[in-house]
């Protein structure tokens, strides 16, 4: 099945539900009306990969466009990089593409751009095709850590860039494995990316009793920075911070560019693996944060930053979440004040959504 269950975004005249492993489903943005599986106007093939992580870039290379990808995969993967308008008449219309082929099976659910890069990280995974395509397991389910294997970088020119028709360069990364990238952006000739690091690839499946999951034996996802020199091909990483998290964003305005602020969903303990409890905004420069606690029966998705656009202070906007709320068995939308995490505003939904992975904003 195409379930389009993993993300949701605006883009044109359509609300796109997307999942990785196929085109998209397109809805009706005002009624949520299912107007039916979308190839983007003849960009798709039938059945082919459309991302369900794109990047929004904010008018790096002189307009705003969606930056996304899909990747076939087997024992050499190749990415199709697409760029979308997303204003005006030509919203929804497909500027700019490029497809390069990698060795090696790559599980690319996420990534990272700058004004002149698109950065994937393919991590040292196994897959094991038998039991998915006899219907057993899911794609996920079929995911292993590769012990003996090598996580790459792959960084791929942006053909709205400096260095469209390049090729990719290819980088050793770090042991681990990576869902989700926070940002990434250039610094004089490097190229920096923020990541959540699992030690290994944590999976809890549809067999476990998850009332019996003990969270301290399953990996936590810690943020941490790495820098790719480019010239040497070495690559420093730091950890920014202790404490587990998850679905981390910057300023969607400063997507692709240095920022100091970022915010995030996270455990409530220090230290250590347990369900997502909390939202944090943390100042990366000092490491400075603050806390919101949904605790102890509320449960956090991921957070939503929508930037003021009336000013150009960074933490300035709100913060949006749906979070299920375990005393009344139903969901909550909170709104957030972005700079102190105060509560604005508690909508008291009158049903349970099912937990959820990726949202996105859009203005009225």
């Amino acid at each position: 099945k195409n379930i389009a269950n993993t993300g949701v975004v605006r883009l044109g005249r359509d609300l796109l539900a997307l999942w990785e492993a196929a085109e998209p489903h397109a809805l009706d943005p005002d009624t949520l009306e299912t107007r039916g599986l979308s190839r983007l106007n003849g960009v798709l093939k039938r059945g082919e990969a459309f991302s369900a992580h794109p990047r929004f870039d904010p008018g790096h290379n002189g307009r705003p466009s969606m930056v996304t990808f899909g990747v076939n995969t087997g024992p050499r993967s190749t990415v199709r990089l697409m760029e979308f308008a997303t204003e005006g008449t030509e919203a929804g219309q497909l500027l700019h593409e490029r497809s390069d082929t990698f060795s090696g099976f790559a599980f690319l659910h996420d990534f990272a751009i700058t004004p002149n890069w698109a950065i994937f990280l393919q991590n040292a995974i196994a897959f094991n095709p038998l039991p998915f395509v006899l219907g057993e397991r899911g794609a996920a389910q079929c995911l292993r850590s590769n012990p003996g294997g090598q996580a790459k970088f792959w960084l791929i020119p942006r053909e709205s860039g400096c260095f469209a028709g390049e090729s990719p360069r290819i980088i050793d990364g770090p042991d681990g494995f990576v869902f989700h990238h926070l940002n990434a952006w250039e610094d004089d000739g490097d190229v920096v990316v923020e990541s959540i690091y699992y030690s290994d690839f944590p999976g809890i499946g549809p067999d476990d009793d998850f009332m019996n999951v003990d969270f301290n034996l399953i990996p936590e996802g810690l943020l941490e920075q790495c820098r790719i020199r480019l010239d040497s091909g070495e690559v420093e990483t730091s950890r920014l911070s202790e404490r587990c998290c998850e679905f981390a964003m910057v300023n969607p305005e400063r997507e692709g560019l240095t920022c100091r602020y970022a915010w995030m969903a996270a455990a409530a303990r220090e230290q250590g693996n347990d369900p997502l409890q909390i939202v944090k905004k943390l100042d990366l420069q000092t490491g400075e944060r603050v806390i919101w606690d949904a605790g102890p029966r509320g449960f956090v998705s991921e957070p939503l930053m929508v930037p003021d656009s009336s000013t150009d202070q960074e933490d300035a906007g709100w913060v949006l979440d749906v979070v299920w709320n375990g005393s009344r068995s139903a969901s909550d939308l909170v709104i957030l004040d972005a700079s102190d995490l105060s509560v604005l505003c508690v909508v008291e939904l009158p049903l349970a959504i099912p937990h959820g992975l990726h949202g996105s904003w859009a203005a009225a």
